[in-house]
């Protein structure tokens, strides 16, 4: 079972077949492709036979950073995405995050600029009046390089404010290695 954020329907789930030699890049955290789903009588979930990448990263999946900084991202989308909706101003953005987590030069603060940036279209953005947010937007309105310490110290802000707005809402696994690789 595979699970994609698609421009068409959100977030849905694929069955793919013929994940075979040299396919299996498709399938790694944000790789973005065009797919042609098939639905098949008296199955649920659609079936994934012809897709092809959309977009070819060059450093995404051979820089340990962005590697990890994707592995994070996915996890964060697949926690906080259920509704199999069309949203393409959602689409959009997660795509254009992609590609700038693979081509900038350097991708040491990107998830929090993601995770920032993607509360907006969870419906939830901060309100800078609200005295609970004091401490976030201290903390997100740093600027010139971001300490290791600083970006610990937003990144754990962030997971309280998804915490206090999404009930849900599990930590990602992925967080305390996206740590020590940007220590």
């Amino acid at each position: 079972m595979l699970h994609l954020l698609t421009h068409d329907n959100g977030r849905a789930a694929y069955v793919v077949y013929g994940r075979g030699k040299g396919r299996s890049v498709l399938f790694t955290p944000l790789t973005i492709i065009d797919i042609e789903p098939q639905r098949q009588a008296g199955r649920d979930v659609p079936t994934l036979r012809d897709y092809t990448v959309s977009y070819v990263a060059t450093r995404l999946h051979t820089d340990i950073r962005r590697t990890t900084c994707a592995l994070f991202i996915a996890e964060i989308l697949y926690r906080t995405l259920a509704e199999p909706e069309a949203d393409e101003p959602l689409f959009n953005f997660v795509r254009q995050a992609v590609i700038d987590l693979d081509t900038t030069p350097e991708p040491s603060n990107i998830h929090v600029s993601f995770l920032t940036d993607y509360i907006g279209y969870l419906g939830f953005a901060p309100d800078r009046e609200e005295p609970d947010n004091k401490d976030l937007f201290r903390l997100l309105d740093l600027t010139g390089p971001c300490s290791r310490t600083n970006r610990h110290a937003q990144l754990d802000a962030l997971m309280d404010y998804y915490h206090r707005h999404l009930p849900d809402f599990v930590t990602p696994k992925s967080l305390d290695v996206l740590k020590q690789i940007f220590d």
